[in-house]
């Protein structure tokens, strides 16, 4: 399976200070170290940037091969730099029907993944942040496993209606060689952290996990409820699947 690390911009804290303070754990490593390893653990076949995405990849070292956007965000240099080379750039109008973002990830959807990483900000704007995660949830996804690392924040999507089968490997730190599909989500932590689930498409059906202290089995969440908020892991790997429906899985405070 080709797995591609989308790029989004977003206020991020600094890449390469004390991570401590940004609520992850307090392991040492900076919130670039962290990005890094959740990238090298994906081993990704294509690296994709959503305009100023552009930056934060190559600040992070990585030279993304597509760059997609209306280029308002980027900058200067870093746009000049990808002319000059290999990348392929599309250059879109402000004006369109959708966002830089969720174009990134078409992108690298037609270039043959089927599995994504989104690397990126999650502060700033509460209304691009809610689009950050609505966006990952949209049904054209639905056969795709889908997931991000929003700053320290562990963000996976579920869908219920997703075809059958299972591929290896994929995003979460430390989920190398785990069985994962678009129906199941698999998350990596330390005991203690919080998860919390959310249907965002009408009712989420046979809701099962595993590795949380409240355990749900064949349970039914209705969007707008509350039934899913802070949980909390209480082994290193939790799972989360479900047979109808669409779970946005998030898990705050990081690991490495």
């Amino acid at each position: 399976m080709t797995t591609a690390v989308v790029f989004v911009a977003g206020p991020v804290p600094p890449l390469e200070g004390a991570s401590g303070a940004l609520g992850g754990a307090d392991d040492g490593l900076t919130l670039g170290d962290r990005f890094r390893n959740r990238i090298d653990v994906c081993a990704p076949e294509l690296l994709v940037a959503a305009d100023g995405g552009l930056d934060l990849a190559r600040r992070l070292g990585y030279e993304p091969g597509f760059v997609v956007g209306d280029m308002d965000s980027v900058s200067a240099s870093g746009i000049a730099e990808a002319r000059s080379g290999s990348a392929v750039i599309t250059e879109l109008p402000r004006a369109k029907d959708a966002s830089d973002y969720e174009l990134a990830i078409d992108v690298a959807i037609a270039a043959g993944a089927g599995h994504v990483m989104v690397i990126g900000g999650a502060s700033g704007r509460l209304d691009h942040v809610f689009a950050t995660v609505l966006t990952l949830t949209n049904n054209k996804y639905r056969n795709v496993i889908i997931e991000a690392w929003l700053v320290d924040n562990y963000v996976g999507i579920v869908h219920g209606a997703a075809v059958d089968g299972v591929a290896v490997g994929g995003g979460d730190a430390g989920a190398s060689s785990t069985a994962r599909a678009p129906r199941r989500a698999v998350v990596h932590g330390r005991p203690g952290e919080h998860l919390s689930l959310f249907s965002t498409s009408g009712p989420a059906e046979g809701v099962t996990t595993t590795g949380l202290r409240w355990v749900l089995e064949n349970a039914t969440l209705e969007p707008g409820t509350s039934l899913g908020i802070s949980n909390e892991l209480v082994a290193n790997v939790a799972t989360i699947q479900a047979t109808a429906g669409v779970l946005a899985v998030i898990k705050t405070g990081g690991t490495k």
